[in-house]
């Protein structure tokens, strides 16, 4: 993924994907379909395109327009880290179950 332009993730179903983390912490811009938890990873324009339809001529002009793009890879790495990294998980999570507890 280090060496590659783009990473595309052409899904009919999906939970959420690590292997789009992983690209983006790679700094390799993403390609992937609107599904699932996807678009909970993937900011359209941002760090890739979203495609939102099962039609290839969408996907193939969202992987042109991601090759044409002039990526900050750094960025890319960035994004990935400020939101799904290990620190970041883990106190969404327990900021999750403490509000759960102190709900009940």
């Amino acid at each position: 993924m280090n060496a590659g332009d783009v990473f595309c993730l052409p899904s009919h179903k999906e939970g959420l994907p690590t292997v789009l983390l992983e690209s983006l912490a790679c700094g390799t811009p993403v390609v992937a379909t609107f599904v699932g938890g996807i678009p909970e990873v993937v900011a359209d324009g941002q760090v890739g395109r979203l495609v939102h339809s099962r039609d290839p001529r969408e996907m193939a002009a969202c992987i042109e327009e991601v090759l044409e793009t002039p990526w900050d890879r750094q960025q890319l790495r960035n994004y990935v880290a400020e939101r799904f990294s290990f620190e970041v998980v883990t106190r969404k999570l327990l900021e999750m179950y403490g509000s759960v507890r102190r709900d009940s």
